[in-house]
């Protein structure tokens, strides 16, 4: 059940800053797979948010979270500046179907500038969207 796993994923919050290096204490993104499960727990947080049915529907508390996660994560490790590293499937199909779910489930709270930012790296990992594996 989501519920279950976001509230999993919660024990292991990280608040973030400059200065953290990870926001899920169990995630040290040594791994390019560990940028797809943070963006994956982001989007299930999103799930839930947007959930009638769960616990944590329109819960303010977790909408901070998801934001603040989506920010650090777009500053610290998936951003323009940053170049593939291990495997190139989580940075051109896995992480980039995390955050545009999360923007679909959550658009009402993020503006314009913040979808435009958090987007922009699928761009430079994803330039020719009929390729697969187009990034060296």
């Amino acid at each position: 059940m989501i519920s279950s796993g976001v509230a999993d994923s919660l024990t292991k919050w990280v608040e973030p800053s400059l200065a953290t290096k990870t926001i899920f204490s169990d995630i040290d993104f040594t791994s390019s797979k560990h940028l797809t499960t943070a963006y994956r727990r982001l989007e299930q947080m999103a799930q839930v948010f947007e959930n009638p049915g769960s616990q944590f529907y329109r819960n303010r508390d977790l909408l901070e979270k998801i934001r603040n996660g989506m920010a650090w994560l777009n500053t610290k490790v998936y951003n323009e500046q940053k170049e593939i590293s291990d495997n190139w499937w989580d940075y051109e199909i896995g992480t980039p179907r995390a955050i545009v779910d999360i923007l679909i489930y959550l658009h009402p709270y993020f503006s314009q500038e913040e979808i435009n930012k958090y987007t922009a790296p699928i761009s430079k990992f994803v330039p020719n969207v009929s390729m697969i594996r187009s990034t060296t």
